[in-house]
């Protein structure tokens, strides 16, 4: 069945990785850094070296994309057990490790020159993984600004909503995780924007983080203007719906991991989200203050 809001959808799942003796496996050195499955998708680590994150293609229908999901599942070690939750079970008693990626110095780098005061909190990020969708709508049409406006407004409501239909309590710790230790423009926050216009300018006033030279390697930078569709710029503000314009979708971030099992009833209820949005029927707008309080930061 194909998708009734947009072409196609991809999505990216996150979790954490144990041995058989329930010891954290070092995924970003067992797989070389990531390995691409053809027409399947991308397997590598996010964050910390024992956090899994499985990347599918863009597909055309849920049956494609759960196929292209449990083949990247069924590539990987069968000794290996996946915890697929919001935060790292061994949090505690355990520092934040990270996966030693060039990019991740550049942009610890960044942030410090950003925040100095407070951006070493991002370490924290490695304790958390998340489910992402990313949705071939275009961010720069009328439709894309609507989907963009409704989730960033309503994204504690929609995390609750969806996550209850599978028994998912969204977790608080989750949400504060991404407060604090970067610019305001960059983190989770209410955003309602009336103009497509409104929007890029606001988004090109976010200064570039990182950026990649021709040989490879990854440099701090906070004092160039992006460009829009730069992808590194598209990937280092993380709003709960980013404008991916980079890759012509719009990119959910804001729910929990959770078990492959769970995940088409959650995409089921994005997709009907998003058809409500985009047909009038989903009319409902938070307030800053009830936003705020929603997402505990009152």
């Amino acid at each position: 069945m194909s998708f009734n809001v947009c072409q196609k959808v991809g999505l990216e799942l996150e979790g954490f990785t144990f041995d058989q003796n329930g010891q954290p496996v070092d995924v970003y050195s067992a797989l070389a850094g990531g390995v691409t499955l053809p027409d399947r998708g991308l397997i590598s680590t996010d964050a910390a070296p024992y956090q899994i994150e499985i990347s599918t293609v863009p597909c055309q229908s849920s049956q494609e994309l759960f196929d292209c999901l449990q083949a990247c599942l069924e590539y990987l070690p069968p000794e290996w057990q996946f915890v697929w939750q919001a935060i790292y079970p061994k949090k505690n008693g355990y520092p934040p490790a990270w996966a030693p990626k060039r990019r991740y110095i550049a942009l610890w780098q960044g942030l410090a020159m950003e925040r100095p005061d407070v951006w070493a909190s991002v370490r924290n990020i490695a304790y958390y993984s998340s489910l992402q969708f990313h949705f071939e709508i275009d961010p720069l049409s009328k439709e894309g600004l609507k989907v963009l406006n409704a989730i960033n407004n309503l994204s504690p409501v929609i995390v609750s909503e969806a996550q209850s239909l599978v028994g998912i309590i969204p977790n608080e710790r989750f949400y504060q995780a991404w407060q604090g230790w970067a610019k305001s423009e960059r983190i989770p926050a209410y955003r309602l924007f009336e103009s497509t216009e409104q929007l890029m300018e606001f988004w090109c006033s976010i200064p570039r983080l990182l950026y990649r030279d021709e040989q490879g390697n990854w440099w701090a930078d906070t004092k160039t203007k992006p460009a829009y569709d730069d992808p590194f710029h598209c990937g280092t503000v993380w709003w709960d719906a980013r404008p991916r314009f980079d890759l012509g979708t719009i990119e959910v971030r804001m729910l929990d991991s959770m078990p492959p099992s769970a995940i088409p009833k959650v995409l089921d209820y994005m997709l009907n989200f998003i058809e409500r949005v985009l047909t009038g029927k989903e009319d409902r707008v938070l307030k800053q203050h009830d936003y705020n309080k929603l997402m505990k930061l009152t």
